[in-house]
């Protein structure tokens, strides 16, 4: 799901506003022609995980997983949803809103922004190891799916006919961390984002490779011993794997602990120096004036030192700004617990810096944007997600969205969407 397109919809369903439809926003990778539409609720279905995991994959479509594998995926992509609805406890407001709109997506604004991240990070997560699987040929061979399909989701069957195991989350299976050797002391410095990383890393090696079994053996698991058996049981590629996950998670922590010990290295100015450095945004935001991206860059930085300052981050936060290079998603890995959603914001250009494209639908919805962000009439945390994410998303469309119509399209279509949802909040654009 696109990120900006999540927003113009939770701007215009958040508060339950009257029953018009949505005009088409892109999702995943589709043309606009092609997005899928918004699912009606059937009259029999309840609030529940269930629920909102199959009307969410069925509003959203399949995005880059060809449709000749769409059954097969939303299965394994519904099981993910699930389970994060019940490990992240949903609340029952926020499940009894599926049946009941019209688009499903709109009712996680229910949700807390970190919810939201979480959300939006494990399906991109799921579509990205799904379409890797297929590119690499893994889904296919015996029957349907293979063993390396299987492998992915969980040993979820291997062909048409044959009856499905039952979904594991890795979230839930993988033990106490800090025993996977080498073990993690009780005693070492920031012991709580060390232990936090690895298990992101982990996971992300039981997502891709872990077999039912696997998962069990962890899960069970209750002591070094028993979690090195359960490695050594491992085929030698999935052992690899955990070892160079385990590794890489070890090397990013040393990084940040010898930082924390120069401290004018990590203060606010050399955060955003470093953050929006030359290297990290080399390449980026190349569509538009020199004269306006340069100036674009200057605001990104001051933006950045000016929050890091009022908001007083402290010095492992800062550090992790630092070894991220300017990857916004590499935040995630650094703060997987910590606010992600806070930390995801800082892609280029930073959160409220906006731009002129030279493309005048798109100009003309970025003055709709600022309109939006001073109507009260509108929740200030909806109005500061919109801002936080407008800009990144415009730079999307301008470098990656094709050329001249392609883009005044999408443009004017999501200048559209936001004058509907202003709209139902009672402002005037």
């Amino acid at each position: 799901m696109k990120r900006g397109s999540l927003a113009a919809v939770v701007l215009m369903w958040a508060c339950g506003g009257k029953t018009a439809t949505p005009p088409p926003t892109p999702t995943g990778n589709q043309p606009v022609a092609e997005k899928v539409a918004a699912t009606e609720a059937k009259a029999d279905d309840g609030p529940s995980c269930q629920t909102a995991a199959r009307m969410l994959l069925k509003e959203r479509g399949p995005g880059k997983i060809p449709t000749k594998h769409w059954d097969r995926a939303r299965t394994a992509g519904e099981a993910e949803i699930v389970a994060l609805c019940l490990t992240d406890q949903w609340d029952e407001e926020t499940l009894k809103c599926f049946p009941k709109r019209a688009s499903a997506f709109s009712c996680l604004s229910n949700l807390s922004s970190d919810l939201q991240y979480k959300y939006e990070r494990r399906i991109e997560d799921w579509e990205y190891s799904t379409t890797m699987k297929l590119d690499q040929g893994v889904v296919g061979g015996a029957g349907y799916g293979g063993a390396g399909y299987g492998g992915m989701y969980g040993g979820m069957g291997g062909g048409p006919g044959q009856p499905e195991e039952e979904w594991i989350a890795c979230e839930t299976t993988l033990g106490d961390v800090a025993m996977y050797a080498p073990a993690i002391g009780e005693k070492v410095p920031d012991r709580d984002f060390l232990v936090a990383q690895r298990k992101q890393f982990i996971a992300r090696a039981c997502n891709m490779q872990w077999k039912n079994p696997e998962k069990k053996c962890f899960g069970a698991a209750k002591d070094a011993a028993s979690i090195e058996a359960c490695r050594n049981k491992l085929a030698p590629t999935t052992k690899n794997s955990l070892a160079n996950m385990i590794a890489d998670s070890r090397g990013k922590y040393e990084k940040l602990v010898a930082l924390k010990k120069k401290p004018k290295t990590i203060d606010c100015k050399a955060v955003s120096l470093s953050f929006y450095g030359d290297d990290a945004i080399r390449g980026k935001l190349t569509a538009i004036d020199a004269a306006e991206r340069t100036r674009v860059i200057k605001e990104s930085r001051e933006k950045l030192a000016s929050t890091c300052t009022t908001d007083k981050w402290d010095a492992t936060r800062r550090a992790c700004m630092i070894i991220s290079n300017g990857q916004m998603y590499e935040l995630g890995d650094c703060f997987p617990s910590d606010q992600p959603n806070s930390m995801y914001k800082w892609g280029f250009p930073a959160p409220g810096i906006m731009f002129k494209t030279g493309v005048m639908a798109c100009d003309a919805t970025t003055e709709t944007v600022k309109k939006i962000a001073a109507c009260t009439s509108i929740k200030q945390s909806i109005r500061d997600s919109v801002l936080d994410r407008y800009g990144q998303e415009l730079s999307s469309w301008i470098e990656y969205g094709g050329m001249g119509d392609d883009v005044t399209k999408r443009c004017q279509e999501m200048n559209d969407g936001y004058k509907a949802g202003a709209k139902e909040f009672g402002c005037t654009i």
